[in-house]
Formats: C-alpha cells, sequence, structure tokens
C-alpha cells in the first residue's frame, strides 16, 4: 500500500454473474486526484464502473469484471498497488494482493 494513502480493495465473486467478480475500493480520503487514480487503475486493467458513492469524507468505488479463473484475479491482485482482500462464498476473507 502507498504511503499516505489509506486506500482498501475488496473483491467478490458475484452469485449470478459466472466468473465476473465486484471491486469495492475504499477511501477514508474524498479527493479527485485519487478518484481519478483510482479510476486510470480500474480502466487500464478491464474494469467496468458499475458506481460511485462519496458521503462526507468517504469514497467508495464499484467495479465489475469477468476473469477466466481465480488464478488471474490473483495475478490482477498481486499488481493492483493497494491492498486487496477476497471474500468467498462462505463470508470470509483473506488478502490476496
Amino acid at each position: 500500500m502507498k504511503k499516505g494513502e489509506d486506500v482498501k480493495a475488496y473483491v467478490w465473486k458475484q452469485t449470478r454473474g459466472g466468473d465476473t467478480y465486484s471491486l469495492q475500493v475504499e477511501s477514508a480520503k474524498n479527493g479527485v486526484r485519487l478518484t481519478n487514480k483510482i479510476n486510470k487503475l480500474a480502466e487500464a486493467a478491464n474494469w467496468q464502473e458499475a458506481g460511485t458513492s462519496v458521503g462526507g469524507k468517504r469514497l467508495t468505488l464499484l467495479f465489475t469484471r469477468k476473469f477466466n479463473s481465480e488464478a488471474d484475479l490473483k495475478k490482477w491482485a498481486k499488481e493492483f498497488p493497494y491492498e486487496v482482500i477476497y471474500e468467498g462464498t462462505n463470508g470470509k476473507q483473506r488478502r490476496i494482493g
């Protein structure tokens, strides 16, 4: 994780989406630069924007993307510059990137 940026990303497999995953990126800071940075990272990795929530000083961005396998998802997570937490179908969370 980068210094000075309190950003966490959560990813999970959609129950009805086959190989479609959702990505939720949260930050305690709400700023245009950070929003643009995350959007550019997501766009470069072929994530499709699914929603945005801005409440006070908090920022939440939602994206969706299809992966061929969970191994491809993990490969992407290792390259993402922020901590990525995967939530399995059983509700347990584990860090994958």
